[in-house]
């Protein structure tokens, strides 16, 4: 990034500096012969970054920055400015860096997702959205319909975080406020970068939506034939006179009635 001044006659050049927005990088006396960094500079701008001065004596001066190995944290407003003795205000040229990321696939933090009647929640999709970022887009389907409505925007919210060290490009974590009803049951929300569905690449992650306590089955299980056991037969005496008996009590009864007879005849 070089800065040029081009002398003018009776305006004599007294510093050059560069800013990135406010803080002041380096400044170039006139009078100096070495380059320097200021005190505000970065140590992470300043280990790959290369200042060079030159001069043409009563012509003109060129103070250039050297980026060699362009990061996120370069991304910004740069200004050089000029100031001279005779000059009331200083001159200053900016210029920006930007660096450009395409965005990924956004992702879901879950597949599935039920709730009760009236019940709001919010459900969540997040990942690459490049640099600049991107917004990230929600749609809505119906049970068994293939009919994608866009979401009120009004209904969703992002936020993004610049990635650290080498990761150019931003976090970006979008939700969508969601209020549980019969019409949501079975129904899908897909969330995208850009407008256009591309199921071939598959740009897009999804939701299903389920409606709790719309059908209810009994807590109490139906017995098996696992379960069913013989249950052992209870006496309450109402057969008592009918019930036949042991075979030795007759045998018994039979004896006492030949000793009774015996005793007749003696």
């Amino acid at each position: 990034m070089p800065c040029v001044y081009d002398h003018v006659t009776g305006d004599n050049m007294i510093l050059m500096r560069w800013k990135k927005g406010d803080v002041i990088l380096t400044t170039m006396l006139e009078s100096s012969t070495v380059t320097e960094w200021s005190s505000q500079a970065p140590e992470n701008f300043k280990n790959h970054v290369k200042l060079d001065f030159s001069r043409v004596q009563g012509k003109s001066y060129t103070f250039t920055m050297t980026i060699d190995g362009l990061k996120c944290t370069d991304v910004g407003q740069y200004s050089c400015v000029v100031v001279t003795m005779n000059s009331a205000n200083e001159l200053s040229a900016s210029m920006a860096i930007g660096i450009i990321v395409s965005p990924g696939i956004p992702e879901s933090n879950e597949d599935y997702f039920d709730a009760k009647e009236n019940v709001t929640f919010n459900i969540r999709c997040s990942g690459n959205v490049g640099m600049p970022p991107h917004t990230i887009n929600w749609k809505y389907s119906q049970k068994d319909t293939d009919v994608w409505n866009l979401v009120d925007p009004a209904l969703v919210s992002q936020s993004n975080t610049l990635g650290q060290g080498d990761h150019c490009w931003y976090h970006g974590e979008s939700k969508v406020t969601v209020t549980m009803s019969e019409a949501l049951d079975g129904a899908r929300y897909m969330c995208l970068i850009g407008d256009v569905v591309d199921d071939t690449h598959k740009n897009y992650d999804q939701i299903q939506l389920a409606l709790q306590g719309k059908t209810t089955t009994s807590s109490t299980p139906l017995p098996t034939s696992s379960t069913l056991k013989p249950q052992p037969s209870v006496d309450d005496g109402s057969n008592a006179g009918v019930r036949p008996a042991p075979i030795h009590l007759l045998l018994l009864a039979f004896a006492l009635a030949i000793v009774n007879n015996l005793t007749q005849y003696l």
